[in-house]
């Protein structure tokens, strides 16, 4: 399966050609880490969490499962939504 995330500001990433960085460095660009999920039979649901925050315009996701015959496709969403949704997150615990 491939799976990738274009930012508005046209930086990107994809499953197929990212990194992860080590403890002490900052990454350079998106990052997404798969955050657990499950399910069975023909429903699955995945959670993961994308860094740094999208900026205000069109933020776009685009999958494709060429060994199942599954096409691209994408669907984009507004990324000021998210930032704003994250507003109202809270601290559950600090590190």
């Amino acid at each position: 399966m491939r799976f990738g995330i274009l930012y508005p500001d046209g930086s990107k990433w994809t499953n197929l050609d990212w990194s992860f960085p080590g403890p002490d460095e900052e990454p350079v660009g998106p990052v997404v880490i798969g955050r657990g999920g499950g399910g069975g039979g023909d429903t699955w649901e995945m959670s993961y969490w994308l860094w740094p925050l999208p900026p205000d315009g069109p933020l776009t996701f685009v999958a494709a499962w060429p060994a199942l015959g599954i096409e691209e496709s994408a669907a984009t969403v507004d990324g000021g939504a998210l930032r704003r949704a994250a507003t109202e997150s809270e601290v559950v615990w600090s590190t």
